[in-house]
Parts: C-alpha cells; structure tokens; sequence
C-alpha cells in the first residue's frame, strides 16, 4: 500500500474536522452576538417605555405595559434584574400580574446578583408585608440581612429595628444598637434617632456586630 493511500484519507479527514470545528465555533460566536443584541434591544425598549412621556393616562399605562413585556423578554435573554423589574411592575398595578411563584424567582434572581432592593422585598413577601405579625419571621430575617450586608443604610436601620422590636420572638438590643451605629454612620438619619432614643431609654447594650 502506497504511502498517498495512507496519508490522503487521513488528511482529508483532518481537514473536514477544522472545517466543522471553525463552522461550529463561527455559528456559536454568531448565536452568542444575536443573543446580545437581542438582550441589549429588549432592554433599551424596556427603559424607553418605562420613561416614555405619555400625553394621555390609557397611553402611560400601554407604555408600562409595554415596558414589562421587553423586561420579561431580557430576562428570558439572561439579565439578572430584568426580572425584577418586570416583577416590580407588576406588584404595583401597572403591567400585566405576574404569579407569585414567578415574582418570588424573580426577586430571589436578582438579590443573589447583589440588589438589595430585591432582597429587602423577599423579606417583606415572607412576613406578609407586615413585619408585626410576621408569618415566616426567619425567612424574613434572613433576606433582610442578606440587602443589609449589601450596604443599604435605611435597611440597616429596618434590621436594627427588627432585632429591637423582636419580630423573630426574641429581641436584642445589642444586634439592635449595632445596626442603627452602622446605618447612622452611612447617613441614616431615621437610624440617628433610633439608636439616640434607645440610648436615652437606658437598654443595656454592648459592643456586637450589626452583621
């Protein structure tokens, strides 16, 4: 058998598998950009409606509507707070109902990329929008520390007052205190006053970690 009859097959098939290979890769960058484009269109559609001036309320409420469809569309596209958004729309009356189940995804999406916006609203879901009688008081603690750690100074001040007011069955003054010196300082001034009045009510309080 020659040496040609060896090499030629082999070659041929190398060269088909490059061939594939660029093809593939080529067909996967272009996926990869048509993906983009269309997250970065469904967004810029999103704020365009959202902020869009309206000349009568029926054409406000359309563009608001309009806005949670492109919303919904990014995150379908892989953005992690469209949902949100579109979940926000949706809890205050001015795009289409969205399950509850959905919105909860939604929220829990984005506070696990850093919004503490979302977390804060996970919280409040899960005491029923009423921490006095909250109904999953753990649940609710949790995410509330989860937007706390992320900086918020005003929900640094609604954990000081959770731990003061004992929403979870037991009240700690020290966790208190801590949250409202943390807050005060990132200028918090509903949390000034907060750890002012506790001082002047003479709680005991040491020296702890807010978080």
């Amino acid at each position: 058998m020659s040496l040609f009859s060896v090499d030629y097959p082999y070659k041929y098939f190398v060269v088909l598998f490059f061939c594939l290979s660029f093809s593939a890769c080529a067909q996967e960058k272009t996926l990869n950009i048509s993906k983009n484009s269309k997250l970065q269109y469904c967004l810029e559609q999103a704020k365009k409606h959202e902020n869009m001036k309206s000349n009568t309320e029926e054409e406000y409420w359309n563009n608001l509507q309009k806005a949670q469809d492109f919303y919904l569309c990014a995150e379908k596209e892989g953005d992690a707070h469209a949902g949100y958004k579109a979940a926000r729309l949706s809890e205050g009356g001015a795009g289409k109902a969205l399950p509850s189940e959905e919105i909860i995804r939604f929220y829990t999406k984005s506070a696990n990329a850093g919004n503490h916006l979302a977390a804060y609203a996970l919280s409040e879901i899960a005491c029923g929008n009423n921490y006095s009688v909250c109904s999953n008081p753990i649940e609710a603690k949790k995410w509330l520390i989860k937007a706390a750690e992320l900086g918020d100074a005003d929900i640094l001040n609604a954990l000081g007052i959770f731990y003061e007011r004992g929403y979870d069955g037991s009240i700690d003054f020290n966790k208190a205190a801590a949250c409202y010196k943390l807050a005060a300082e990132k200028g918090s001034e509903l949390a000034k006053n907060n750890w002012d009045e506790l001082k002047k009510n003479g709680k005991p309080v040491k020296i702890v970690s807010c978080l």
